[in-house]
């Protein structure tokens, strides 16, 4: 198994959500940050305690649930006290003046109930826990703008319970484990990952861009399918994998049942502002890791929650999206590169192109055309594939040979992409790499 930890920390999102928790802990703010069950939670407060180091701030880690019932017995989780009885039972002060003590230096004191079961967290909101965390924030809000002192105090939880009725104010902050991780994330990240797992080129590849669309957002589920998924094997095996994921997690097709198709809101293309936090009648499936949120895409379900819920329509488009993201640009990559060959090898090449260009992509320019003048290209003429082909087929010989099945195939493989369908493994592979090579097309092999 693959160690995620110190590579989802010094992932951009991860490592800015730690760093703008750390600038409100230094501003003598108080922080509830929430997390899904899945989350890589303690990769971040790790993060950010070893920041609060590096600024000099001394820091108390606590673990809620040790403190919760001295026997361990999670039948009495239910009697959980109030969180002033937790911080005075740790600290031995109740108070964020007290437990300074004449202290010339700040503290941040971190309570970890990352453990406790939804029951519990919500018995500790009726007993007065955001009320000890509002007036605490607000005491050592008020310290810091006198003295530069302060005692801090940050509240990581398990769940939407306390973050959905914590007060967000400038003396009291909630962040929430959402939207931290992109897509564009875990591309990088992929690469790593195949890299360390020898999976060699073609499979990197599928990996970084594929792979990583099928993840999200979700680290731990890039590491399973790169371990896991073998492409070839087609859509059923993936679904496969995801289901194994999905039962790692502990979920049932019973948890996905009551979530609406359409998440309760239209989608919106090109969203870049994040909501606040998840949306309270899906707080259910965000607690179990299910519902991100995507600046592109807006809510995003889990792949393999789609997966117990037999969704393959989405998960398919998952892995076109992957697909097109890669190849599009390498297949006309691919046909600048023909056409220049073409023209520099191909005495017919240009009069071929004069008599087609007139009907060449107009109706593109037509759409496409800013109103601004455009300036005139005098380089290489450039075809489309199909009259790249056509152009191949009227002037074959044993020198254009390999290159006409080459161009059928970049024809027949970006068509599928163009109408929404992912490409087999084999093509998707056949699609990287072309064996014709140069000498054989100019007639040298």
């Amino acid at each position: 198994m693959i160690d995620m930890s110190a590579r989802v920390r010094s992932l951009p999102g991860p490592s800015w959500a730690a760093g703008s928790v750390v600038d409100d802990l230094c501003m003598g703010r108080g922080v509830v940050w929430a997390f899904p069950r899945p989350a890589p939670a303690i990769e971040l407060i790790t993060e950010t305690v070893d920041r609060l180091y590096d600024a000099g701030i001394e820091t108390h880690v606590v673990r809620v649930s040790e403190h919760v019932d001295p026997e361990g017995g999670k039948a009495r989780q239910r009697d959980m006290p109030a969180l002033e009885d937790t911080i005075r039972k740790v600290t031995g002060k109740a108070a964020p003046r007290e437990l300074l003590d004449g202290k010339f230096t700040p503290v941040v004191t971190v309570f970890d109930a990352l453990d406790i079961c939804d029951e519990v967290a919500q018995k500790a909101v009726d007993v007065g826990m955001m009320t000890t965390l509002r007036e605490w924030a607000v005491q050592s809000r008020e310290d810091y703008r006198r003295t530069g002192i302060f005692a801090g105090v940050m509240l990581v939880t398990t769940g939407s319970v306390a973050a959905h009725v914590a007060p967000d104010n400038d003396c009291l902050r909630t962040r929430w484990h959402w939207g931290t991780v992109t897509v564009a994330e875990l591309c990088l990240l992929a690469r790593e990952i195949a890299a360390d797992l020898k999976l060699g080129w073609e499979r990197s590849t599928w990996m970084q861009w594929v792979g990583s669309e099928v993840a999200g957002t979700d680290p731990a589920l890039l590491v399973h399918l790169c371990e896991q998924w073998e492409p070839a094997e087609g859509m059923s095996q993936l679904i496969n994998v995801l289901c194994s994921y999905a039962m790692r997690q502990g979920w049932t097709a019973k948890d996905y049942a009551s979530v609406p198709r359409n998440l309760g809101e239209p989608f919106t293309p090109g969203r870049t502002r994040r909501p606040p936090c998840p949306p309270e009648h899906l707080a259910a499936l965000y607690d179990l890791g299910m519902l991100d949120w995507e600046a592109e895409r807006g809510l995003r379900l889990h792949s393999a929650a789609l997966a117990l819920a037999g969704d393959v329509t989405e998960i398919s488009h998952r892995v076109w999206a992957g697909q097109a993201g890669c190849l599009l640009p390498l297949f006309d990559r691919e046909r600048l590169e023909i056409c220049r060959r073409l023209d520099e090898e191909s005495g017919g090449w240009r009069n071929w192109c004069a008599r087609t260009e007139d009907r060449n992509c107009s109706g593109l320019a037509v759409f496409n055309d800013s109103g601004a003048d455009q300036a005139v290209d005098e380089g290489t003429p450039v075809m489309e594939f199909a009259d790249i082909r056509q152009y191949l087929s009227c002037n074959r010989n044993r020198s254009t040979a390999a290159l006409l099945k080459r161009v059928d195939f970049l024809t027949k493989a970006r068509n599928c992409l163009a109408h929404y369908t992912p490409l087999s493994w084999e093509n998707f592979s056949a699609a990287l790499k072309w064996h014709g090579s140069a000498e054989e097309f100019a007639g040298k092999g």
